[in-house]
């Protein structure tokens, strides 16, 4: 848009200003009071405008004034330039004629002073000549009163006064004999830095001592010095670059390299003081390592947080502190692993190598940069030490359990030595075994886990696997002959007593097994699930965990029969009387219940839960066993039949009651096995129309019963011939000999073998080998015929 031009910007204002007037006029004059005021308003809008032109006219003037100051100093301004122009022609002259006589001047001092400056380090060598023996016998003094920088001071004079001479007079055209004469005046100097080597060595040698004794100045003086050579050396060295004629005796000193030198052979010194081999001593790798813990923390430690204080930023000590220890523990191992594998050591000395070179490395690893920690043990060293830990393991865990168990078994035999836990108010018999048998299997395991990336779990686990089970046979076997050796020495009251302790302790032992074993399955389910070797998590949980039950079915069960013992040992004179009237008329079943429930109180109770439960468990199976052993091997009843069913059937739930309520078993007591006997009974006097029905109903029941089983029990009726009891037992399946095993398994299984001689034969040649190649487990026969191969053995004295 364009401008408008000034002559009608200006008229158009003064138009606007008219029409805002003549309103104004307007609106002052519409009311008819505002006549009478109309001078009022003639005199305010005069004044009103005499203001608006004052204001204005003092504006103008303003302008003006700044105006025409402007213009004076822009007048002032030019007139000094032209000074200044007409003065800088004026220098420019000066300067130019002044140039010329200076340079001629200048020369003359710079001549001047070239030679006073030669003459002042003249006269600063003639004095160090003049004082030289004065001022080494001064640093020596200064040394031996470890005034280490007075004494270095010294030093740095002198070797500048000789280094200052070899240039003057050291060149070719010196003849040998003045060159002669000015090293020998010099050798001193060698004198001097030999005893300062000395006073690096003795304070690096016992830095980490002056450290600790809060000692710092003279460390601090020492490496203030070391840190001065180093300069001066580097100094030297770019002059010898330059000019290779030059000759500064003792140079390089290379201080730095010392003082790490002598840092380096006192950690290697620290470590031999501890070093030690005693192959005799199987502990001495753990005692070695144990000392070097110690020392490596403690040492680390003080550099970490005192040491590098005093040292220079770019040595670096704190880092070399680390490489150092690192490098002299790795010579140590090697040497270790070095004689366990010449000695054929065993495979747990490898563990502690490995365990404790892990602990070492988390020592030292914090303190190191990071990416820096190869670690103490090499690549080839950790795989050599898993594959001689690999294959000495099996003879390792065999010879550990063994010794684990000599030490039971040794304790077993002293005198009057009593299991752990023998002396409290309630005594809680047990041992240690359980405990050190899995911390080796833990250590082991621990091991295995730690280093499972380069090694195969599977085996490992395999081997601790059958280890647990050759455990638990082991056990076993020395609890028999522990048995077998006390009924040779059984008359003796504490002996009898200790027995019966030890027993305890064994049950005792098997269940704190059993709640390890299950804690260590545990620990392996923690295990991240992932595939090693091909083995999963499952298949190594798996391995181990079915032993938990091995250790109740077979160590606590074992236990509880050799305990079961002693209880049919006192009712050894009453058991040949069942079935008889006298049975019944002296209540000998009373009196073993009785014998029974005093041996609970007595000592049963000591067995921790379940193992209570499980030893009258066994005491009731095996009281059953001696109520049908007993039937077999009858050869005829001497009481009437309704006496015999009301005999048996009676025993059958007084038994069954004892059990639930008088021991108080409950739900964890069965009668299955007990029911039986009330079958036994029905059989036996069943009428002879209906003895075909009971006895297919038996033998449907007992499916595994031998045809000699129920030959004698039909026997018992007195009532039918030979002939017709083998028609009724043919006629329902059951052969002399049958061609294939039941497929379920009673009581009658575990009776097999001591129903009489033409049944334990039949067991032996028929039934025994058809079960193992049909994979049944039948009981074995030790521990329930214990007590029939042992005769003239009487406990009436200890249920007393």
């Amino acid at each position: 848009m364009m401008a408008m031009p000034e002559s009608e910007t200006l008229e158009k204002s003064e138009a606007d200003a008219i029409d805002d007037a003549v309103i104004e006029v307007a609106d002052l004059l519409k009311d008819g009071k505002s006549l009478d005021m109309i001078e009022q308003h003639i005199y305010r809008m005069r004044r009103k405008k005499d203001m608006v032109e004052t204001r204005l006219k003092e504006a103008v003037e303003a302008q003006l004034r700044g105006v025409r100051t402007g213009l004076f100093n822009l007048q002032k301004v030019m007139r000094e330039a032209n000074e200044i122009c007409t003065s800088m022609k004026t220098v420019n002259t000066v300067y130019k004629n002044l140039n010329e006589q200076l340079g001629e001047n200048a020369k003359e001092i710079r001549d001047t002073r070239v030679v006073h400056k030669e003459h002042a380090l003249l006269h600063s060598y003639l004095q160090s000549i003049y004082n030289f023996k004065e001022d080494v016998r001064l640093a020596h003094d200064s040394l031996r009163d470890d005034d280490l920088l007075r004494a270095h001071e010294i030093l740095m004079k002198l070797e500048d006064c000789r280094d200052g001479i070899y240039k003057e007079v050291m060149s070719d055209e010196v003849d040998d004999e003045k060159r002669e004469k000015v090293e020998e005046f010099f050798s001193g100097l060698e004198k001097l830095n030999s005893d300062f080597k000395k006073k690096i060595h003795f304070f690096m040698t016992r830095s980490l001592n002056s450290i600790r004794s809060g000692n710092t100045a003279k460390m601090v003086s020492i490496l203030r010095i070391v840190e001065r050579e180093e300069k001066k050396d580097a100094l030297i060295e770019k002059e010898l670059s330059a000019n290779p004629r030059l000759s500064y005796p003792g140079r390089p000193k290379k201080w730095r390299e010392t003082a790490l030198s002598v840092l380096s052979n006192s950690i290697a010194s620290t470590f031999e003081s501890v070093w030690e081999i005693n192959q005799e001593d199987e502990s001495w790798i753990l005692r070695f390592a144990q000392k070097i813990k110690g020392v490596t923390e403690q040492d680390l430690r003080v550099v970490d947080q005192h040491l590098q204080q005093c040292f220079p930023p770019h040595w670096n000590i704190l880092e070399f502190f680390c490489a150092e220890y690192v490098k002299n523990i790795r010579l140590r191992f090697e040497e270790i692993i070095r004689q366990i594998k010449d000695t054929q050591g065993q495979a747990s000395s490898y563990t502690i190598v490995y365990n404790w070179t892990t602990v070492l490395n988390n020592i030292i690893k914090p303190y190191r940069e990071q990416g820096k920690h190869e670690g103490i043990l090499t690549p080839g060293n950790i795989a050599k030490v898993v594959k001689i830990y690999t294959d000495r393991l099996d003879v390792e865990l065999s010879r550990q359990t063994k010794n684990i168990l000599k030490l039971e078994r040794d304790a077993r035999y002293k005198i009057n030595m009593s299991p752990d836990g023998a002396n409290q108010d309630i005594p809680h018999y047990h041992t240690s075994t359980p405990v050190i048998f899995y911390e080796m299997i833990n250590q082991n395991l621990e091991f295995a886990f730690k280093l499972e990336t380069k090694m195969d779990l599977l085996p490992v686990l395999e081997k601790l696997d059958s280890m647990i089970v050759f455990f638990i046979d082991k056990y076993m076997e020395d609890l028999l002959e522990f048995r077998n050796k006390y009924f040779e020495v059984s008359d003796d009251d504490k002996e009898d007593m200790k027995y019966i302790e030890w027993l305890i302790s064994s049950a005792n032992n098997a269940l704190k097994c059993s709640s390890l074993n299950e804690e260590l399955v545990n620990s392996l389910i923690k295990q991240n699930d992932k595939d090693i070797s091909g083995s999963s998590l499952m298949e190594r949980e798996n391995l181990i965990a079915d032993k938990t039950q091995l250790y109740k079915d077979k160590l606590l069960r074992g236990t509880c029969v050799l305990l079961s013992d002693l209880v049919f040992c006192d009712l050894k004179p009453i058991l040949p009387k069942l079935y008889t009237q006298e049975w019944i008329d002296k209540k000998y079943l009373a009196l073993a219940k009785g014998t029974i429930e005093d041996y609970n109180q007595s000592y049963f109770q000591f067995i921790d839960q379940p193992g209570n439960k499980v030893i009258l468990n066994v005491i009731a199976d095996q009281l059953l066993m001696e109520y049908l052993v007993a039937l077999f091997n009858t050869k005829s009843l001497s009481l009437s039949t309704d006496d015999f069913k009301t005999l048996i059937c009676g025993d059958y739930e007084r038994i069954c009651n004892f059990f639930e309520n008088g021991l108080k078993l409950y739900d964890d007591f069965s009668r299955r096995d007990f029911e039986c006997l009330s079958v036994i009974a029905e059989l036996v006097t069943a009428e002879e129309d209906l003895i075909h029905y009971e006895m297919a109903d038996f033998v449907n029941k007992y499916p595994d019963v031998l045809w000699d089983q129920c030959v004698a029990l039909l026997a018992l009726r007195g009532n039918m011939n030979r002939e017709a009891i083998r028609e009724i037992v043919t006629s329902n399946g059951i052969l002399e000999t049958p061609e294939e095993l039941p497929s379920r398994q009673t009581i009658f299984t575990r009776v097999h073998e001591k129903t009489g001689p033409l049944a334990s034969r039949f067991f032996q040649t028929v039934v025994a080998p058809r079960a193992a190649a049909a994979g049944f487990k039948t009981q074995t026969s030790n521990l329930n015929t214990s007590v029939n191969n042992t005769t003239g053995t009487s406990f009436s004295k200890i249920s007393t």
